[in-house]
Protein backbone atom coordinates (compact mmCIF):
# COMPACT_ATOMS: atom_id res chain seq x y z
CA UNK A 1 0.00 0.00 0.00
CA UNK A 2 1.47 2.91 -1.14
CA UNK A 3 2.26 5.91 1.88
CA UNK A 4 0.28 8.86 0.86
CA UNK A 5 1.01 12.25 2.70
CA UNK A 6 -2.57 13.02 3.96
CA UNK A 7 -1.84 17.30 4.36
CA UNK A 8 -0.15 17.62 0.85
CA UNK A 9 -3.52 14.94 -0.92
CA UNK A 10 -5.70 17.74 1.10
CA UNK A 11 -4.38 20.42 0.23
CA UNK A 12 -4.43 18.87 -4.01
CA UNK A 13 -7.73 19.03 -3.22
CA UNK A 14 -8.37 22.35 -2.31
CA UNK A 15 -6.33 23.80 -4.94
CA UNK A 16 -8.48 21.79 -7.38
CA UNK A 17 -11.53 22.74 -6.12
CA UNK A 18 -10.24 26.36 -6.82
CA UNK A 19 -9.44 25.55 -9.99
CA UNK A 20 -13.23 24.83 -11.32
CA UNK A 21 -14.34 27.61 -9.14
CA UNK A 22 -11.47 29.85 -10.68
CA UNK A 23 -13.01 28.88 -14.00
CA UNK A 24 -16.74 29.00 -14.21
CA UNK A 25 -16.59 32.29 -15.38
CA UNK A 26 -19.23 33.02 -17.79
CA UNK A 27 -18.51 36.48 -19.01
CA UNK A 28 -14.03 36.32 -18.10
CA UNK A 29 -13.76 39.99 -18.87
CA UNK A 30 -16.30 40.73 -16.27
CA UNK A 31 -15.38 37.46 -13.93
CA UNK A 32 -11.59 38.16 -13.45
CA UNK A 33 -12.17 41.03 -12.09
CA UNK A 34 -14.69 40.37 -9.31
CA UNK A 35 -12.97 39.90 -5.51
CA UNK A 36 -13.38 35.97 -5.86
CA UNK A 37 -11.47 35.73 -8.52
CA UNK A 38 -8.57 37.97 -7.57
CA UNK A 39 -9.35 35.62 -4.44
CA UNK A 40 -8.36 32.64 -5.84
CA UNK A 41 -6.08 33.32 -8.23
CA UNK A 42 -3.78 35.42 -5.69
CA UNK A 43 -2.64 32.07 -4.45
CA UNK A 44 -4.53 28.45 -6.25
CA UNK A 45 -1.62 28.02 -9.11
CA UNK A 46 1.27 29.02 -6.85
CA UNK A 47 0.06 26.03 -4.40
CA UNK A 48 0.37 23.45 -7.04
CA UNK A 49 4.14 24.50 -7.75
CA UNK A 50 4.94 24.75 -4.06
CA UNK A 51 3.50 20.86 -3.65
CA UNK A 52 5.23 19.77 -6.80
CA UNK A 53 9.00 21.33 -5.11
CA UNK A 54 7.78 19.73 -1.77
CA UNK A 55 7.64 16.48 -3.65
CA UNK A 56 10.84 16.59 -6.29
CA UNK A 57 13.28 14.02 -5.31
CA UNK A 58 16.69 14.33 -6.95
CA UNK A 59 16.64 11.55 -9.80
CA UNK A 60 19.29 8.86 -10.08
CA UNK A 61 18.37 8.73 -14.00
CA UNK A 62 17.80 12.24 -15.37
CA UNK A 63 16.63 10.30 -18.25
CA UNK A 64 14.27 8.31 -16.75
CA UNK A 65 13.06 11.02 -14.90
CA UNK A 66 12.17 13.44 -17.82
CA UNK A 67 10.78 10.55 -19.49
CA UNK A 68 8.22 9.93 -16.50
CA UNK A 69 7.11 13.55 -16.51
CA UNK A 70 6.73 13.64 -20.18
CA UNK A 71 4.31 11.28 -20.23
CA UNK A 72 2.44 12.22 -17.36
CA UNK A 73 2.46 16.44 -18.90
CA UNK A 74 3.28 16.17 -22.54
CA UNK A 75 1.19 13.38 -23.52
CA UNK A 76 -1.91 14.94 -22.15
CA UNK A 77 -0.97 18.35 -23.36
CA UNK A 78 -0.59 16.67 -26.84
CA UNK A 79 -3.91 14.83 -26.67
CA UNK A 80 -6.28 16.84 -25.12
CA UNK A 81 -4.95 20.37 -27.39
CA UNK A 82 -6.16 18.07 -30.30
CA UNK A 83 -9.03 16.75 -29.43
CA UNK A 84 -9.96 20.67 -28.48
CA UNK A 85 -8.58 22.16 -31.73
CA UNK A 86 -10.20 21.12 -34.16
CA UNK A 87 -14.45 21.80 -32.66
CA UNK A 88 -13.22 24.87 -31.37
CA UNK A 89 -11.79 25.99 -34.74
CA UNK A 90 -15.18 24.95 -36.32
CA UNK A 91 -17.26 26.85 -33.73
CA UNK A 92 -14.89 29.83 -33.02
CA UNK A 93 -17.60 32.40 -33.52
CA UNK A 94 -19.47 30.84 -30.44
CA UNK A 95 -15.68 30.88 -28.49
CA UNK A 96 -14.84 33.14 -25.89
CA UNK A 97 -11.28 32.82 -27.48
CA UNK A 98 -11.70 32.31 -31.04
CA UNK A 99 -9.34 29.93 -32.36
CA UNK A 100 -7.73 29.47 -36.14
CA UNK A 101 -7.11 26.53 -37.57
CA UNK A 102 -4.96 24.79 -39.69
CA UNK A 103 -1.90 22.19 -38.61
CA UNK A 104 0.59 25.29 -38.09
CA UNK A 105 -2.21 26.75 -35.57
CA UNK A 106 -1.84 23.63 -33.94
CA UNK A 107 1.57 23.06 -33.40
CA UNK A 108 1.95 26.82 -31.92
CA UNK A 109 -1.28 25.82 -29.81
CA UNK A 110 0.81 23.02 -28.32
CA UNK A 111 4.39 25.42 -27.96
CA UNK A 112 2.94 28.51 -27.14
CA UNK A 113 0.67 28.22 -23.89
CA UNK A 114 -1.41 31.42 -24.94
CA UNK A 115 -2.55 29.67 -28.33
CA UNK A 116 -3.92 27.15 -26.20
CA UNK A 117 -7.49 26.47 -27.24
CA UNK A 118 -7.98 24.95 -23.66
CA UNK A 119 -6.92 27.82 -21.00
CA UNK A 120 -5.74 25.17 -18.66
CA UNK A 121 -2.52 23.50 -20.89
CA UNK A 122 -0.10 26.16 -19.72
CA UNK A 123 0.01 24.52 -16.37
CA UNK A 124 1.58 21.36 -18.48
CA UNK A 125 4.04 23.77 -20.39
CA UNK A 126 5.58 25.65 -17.19
CA UNK A 127 5.68 22.69 -15.04
CA UNK A 128 7.35 20.50 -17.63
CA UNK A 129 9.52 23.52 -17.95
CA UNK A 130 10.36 23.55 -13.88
CA UNK A 131 11.23 20.09 -13.45
CA UNK A 132 14.00 20.69 -16.40
CA UNK A 133 15.16 23.27 -14.60
CA UNK A 134 14.77 21.69 -11.20
CA UNK A 135 17.57 19.34 -12.39
CA UNK A 136 20.40 21.15 -12.66
CA UNK A 137 19.68 23.45 -9.65
CA UNK A 138 19.33 20.28 -7.48
CA UNK A 139 23.24 19.65 -8.65
CA UNK A 140 23.77 23.17 -8.08
CA UNK A 141 22.78 23.63 -4.33
CA UNK A 142 21.37 20.20 -3.29
CA UNK A 143 19.75 20.45 0.27
CA UNK A 144 21.62 24.00 0.79
CA UNK A 145 17.91 26.23 2.05
CA UNK A 146 19.75 29.47 1.36
CA UNK A 147 21.02 27.76 -2.42
CA UNK A 148 17.11 27.29 -2.98
CA UNK A 149 16.15 31.12 -1.78
CA UNK A 150 18.60 32.35 -3.77
CA UNK A 151 17.79 31.11 -6.92
CA UNK A 152 14.30 31.47 -6.08
CA UNK A 153 14.75 35.26 -6.28
CA UNK A 154 17.06 35.27 -9.37
CA UNK A 155 14.33 33.27 -10.88
CA UNK A 156 12.09 35.95 -10.04
CA UNK A 157 13.80 39.17 -11.36
CA UNK A 158 14.27 37.43 -14.89
CA UNK A 159 10.61 36.59 -14.95
CA UNK A 160 9.75 40.65 -14.18
CA UNK A 161 12.77 41.91 -16.35
CA UNK A 162 13.24 39.21 -19.35
CA UNK A 163 11.16 40.43 -22.56
CA UNK A 164 8.14 38.59 -22.43
CA UNK A 165 8.66 35.04 -24.12
CA UNK A 166 5.59 33.06 -24.64
CA UNK A 167 7.64 29.97 -26.66
CA UNK A 168 6.81 26.87 -24.26
CA UNK A 169 6.10 29.31 -21.65
CA UNK A 170 9.71 30.55 -20.44
CA UNK A 171 7.93 33.69 -18.52
CA UNK A 172 5.80 31.33 -16.59
CA UNK A 173 8.37 28.95 -15.89
CA UNK A 174 11.00 32.27 -14.40
CA UNK A 175 7.69 33.44 -12.70
CA UNK A 176 6.49 30.01 -10.81
CA UNK A 177 10.15 28.34 -10.41
CA UNK A 178 10.09 30.41 -7.08
CA UNK A 179 6.90 28.80 -5.50
CA UNK A 180 8.76 24.95 -6.82
CA UNK A 181 11.90 26.42 -4.85
CA UNK A 182 9.72 27.47 -1.81
CA UNK A 183 8.24 23.89 -1.80
CA UNK A 184 11.94 22.54 -1.47
CA UNK A 185 12.56 25.16 1.51
CA UNK A 186 9.83 23.84 2.92
CA UNK A 187 10.80 20.18 2.48
CA UNK A 188 13.99 20.56 3.58
CA UNK A 189 12.40 22.59 7.04
CA UNK A 190 9.61 19.56 7.59
CA UNK A 191 6.95 22.22 7.37
CA UNK A 192 4.09 19.40 6.41
CA UNK A 193 5.38 16.72 9.03
CA UNK A 194 5.49 18.58 11.83
CA UNK A 195 2.68 17.93 14.63
CA UNK A 196 1.87 21.91 15.10
CA UNK A 197 -0.46 22.53 18.82
CA UNK A 198 -1.43 25.64 18.21
CA UNK A 199 -5.20 26.49 18.09
CA UNK A 200 -5.75 25.73 14.54
CA UNK A 201 -9.29 27.00 14.01
CA UNK A 202 -8.35 30.27 15.33
CA UNK A 203 -4.88 30.80 13.35
CA UNK A 204 -6.79 29.37 10.17
CA UNK A 205 -9.29 32.71 10.66
CA UNK A 206 -7.03 34.82 11.34
CA UNK A 207 -4.84 33.67 8.43
CA UNK A 208 -7.73 33.65 5.77
CA UNK A 209 -8.92 37.62 7.37
CA UNK A 210 -5.30 38.78 6.92
CA UNK A 211 -5.01 37.09 3.14
CA UNK A 212 -8.58 38.86 2.35
CA UNK A 213 -7.63 41.91 3.68
CA UNK A 214 -4.05 41.80 1.59
CA UNK A 215 -5.72 40.15 -1.68
CA UNK A 216 -8.54 43.72 -1.40
CA UNK A 217 -4.80 45.80 -0.70
CA UNK A 218 -3.66 44.60 -3.71
CA UNK A 219 0.03 43.68 -2.24
CA UNK A 220 2.58 42.27 -3.75
CA UNK A 221 2.05 38.85 -5.79
CA UNK A 222 4.70 36.57 -4.50
CA UNK A 223 4.37 38.02 -0.85
CA UNK A 224 0.23 37.64 -1.53
CA UNK A 225 0.91 34.31 -3.00
CA UNK A 226 2.44 32.89 0.10
CA UNK A 227 0.66 34.55 2.44
CA UNK A 228 -2.80 32.53 0.70
CA UNK A 229 0.01 29.26 0.98
CA UNK A 230 -0.16 29.58 4.41
CA UNK A 231 -3.58 30.23 4.91
CA UNK A 232 -4.61 27.13 3.07
CA UNK A 233 -1.94 25.17 4.78
CA UNK A 234 -3.60 26.00 8.41
CA UNK A 235 -7.48 25.38 6.73
CA UNK A 236 -5.99 21.56 6.02
CA UNK A 237 -4.61 21.09 9.34
CA UNK A 238 -7.72 22.97 10.97
CA UNK A 239 -9.78 19.95 9.33
CA UNK A 240 -7.39 17.27 10.30
CA UNK A 241 -7.00 18.47 14.07
CA UNK A 242 -10.84 18.37 13.94
CA UNK A 243 -10.82 14.85 12.39
CA UNK A 244 -13.21 16.23 9.40
CA UNK A 245 -12.06 14.38 5.85
CA UNK A 246 -11.70 16.47 3.35
CA UNK A 247 -13.23 15.07 0.41
CA UNK A 248 -10.66 12.04 0.36
CA UNK A 249 -12.53 10.60 -2.39
CA UNK A 250 -11.63 13.58 -5.13
CA UNK A 251 -7.88 13.46 -4.66
CA UNK A 252 -7.37 10.33 -7.07
CA UNK A 253 -8.83 12.15 -9.53
CA UNK A 254 -7.84 15.91 -9.16
CA UNK A 255 -5.61 15.91 -11.89
CA UNK A 256 -7.64 14.42 -14.08
CA UNK A 257 -10.39 17.16 -12.87
CA UNK A 258 -7.52 19.66 -14.16
CA UNK A 259 -7.21 18.13 -17.74
CA UNK A 260 -10.85 17.48 -18.56
CA UNK A 261 -12.96 20.20 -16.56
CA UNK A 262 -12.39 22.34 -19.85
CA UNK A 263 -15.02 20.00 -21.89
CA UNK A 264 -17.83 20.38 -19.56
CA UNK A 265 -17.96 23.95 -18.60
CA UNK A 266 -17.30 25.08 -22.12
CA UNK A 267 -20.11 22.98 -22.64
CA UNK A 268 -22.88 24.26 -20.19
CA UNK A 269 -21.57 27.80 -20.82
CA UNK A 270 -22.65 27.01 -24.51
CA UNK A 271 -25.45 25.28 -23.86
CA UNK A 272 -27.13 26.78 -20.85
CA UNK A 273 -26.55 30.20 -20.71
CA UNK A 274 -25.52 31.02 -24.17
CA UNK A 275 -28.61 29.10 -26.07
CA UNK A 276 -31.04 28.80 -23.30
CA UNK A 277 -30.06 32.05 -21.60
CA UNK A 278 -31.15 30.46 -17.81
CA UNK A 279 -29.87 32.34 -15.25
CA UNK A 280 -26.22 32.93 -14.15
CA UNK A 281 -26.52 31.81 -10.46
CA UNK A 282 -28.13 28.76 -11.85
CA UNK A 283 -25.07 28.28 -13.98
CA UNK A 284 -22.47 29.16 -12.45
CA UNK A 285 -23.61 25.73 -9.67
CA UNK A 286 -23.95 23.42 -12.94
CA UNK A 287 -20.84 24.45 -14.01
CA UNK A 288 -19.23 23.91 -10.47
CA UNK A 289 -21.03 20.71 -10.35
CA UNK A 290 -20.45 19.45 -14.05
CA UNK A 291 -16.66 20.45 -14.18
CA UNK A 292 -15.99 19.20 -10.59
CA UNK A 293 -17.75 15.60 -11.41
CA UNK A 294 -17.24 14.54 -15.03
CA UNK A 295 -14.06 14.29 -15.20
CA UNK A 296 -14.42 11.77 -12.54
CA UNK A 297 -16.94 9.89 -14.13
CA UNK A 298 -14.91 9.42 -17.61
CA UNK A 299 -12.00 8.95 -15.25
CA UNK A 300 -13.49 5.70 -13.59
CA UNK A 301 -15.02 4.90 -16.69
CA UNK A 302 -12.25 4.82 -19.08
CA UNK A 303 -10.34 3.14 -16.22
CA UNK A 304 -13.14 0.41 -15.76
CA UNK A 305 -12.37 -0.63 -19.05
CA UNK A 306 -9.00 0.04 -20.69
CA UNK A 307 -6.00 -1.84 -19.22
CA UNK A 308 -2.41 -0.74 -18.30
CA UNK A 309 -0.77 -3.81 -19.40
CA UNK A 310 -0.51 -2.50 -22.94
CA UNK A 311 1.04 0.53 -24.49
CA UNK A 312 -2.08 1.97 -25.93
CA UNK A 313 -4.11 1.64 -22.52
CA UNK A 314 -1.37 3.24 -20.58
CA UNK A 315 -1.43 5.85 -23.69
CA UNK A 316 -5.43 6.51 -22.77
CA UNK A 317 -4.67 6.61 -19.40
CA UNK A 318 -2.09 9.18 -19.43
CA UNK A 319 -4.18 11.44 -21.48
CA UNK A 320 -6.69 11.57 -19.42
CA UNK A 321 -4.41 11.77 -15.43
CA UNK A 322 -4.47 8.30 -14.77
Amino acid sequence: MENRNVRIDNLYTYGMLLVVLGHIGLNPDYFNHTFLAKWIYAFHMPLFFVIAGYLFTPPQSTIKFVIKKGRRLIIPLVVLTVIAFFPKALLSDLALRPQEGGVLNLLYAIIVPSRNPMMTMWFLNVLFGVYLIAIPVNWLVKSNIFGWAIVASISALLSFNLPQIELFGITKIFYFFPYFCLGQICRRLGILERDYGYNSCLVTLVALMVFTVMVYLNVEEYILACWGIISAITLIISFERAHIPFFPSLRKYTYSIYLLQWFPLVAVRMICYDKLHWNDYVCYVIMFVMGLFVPIIIAKGVSKVVSRNNRLGRFILYSIGM
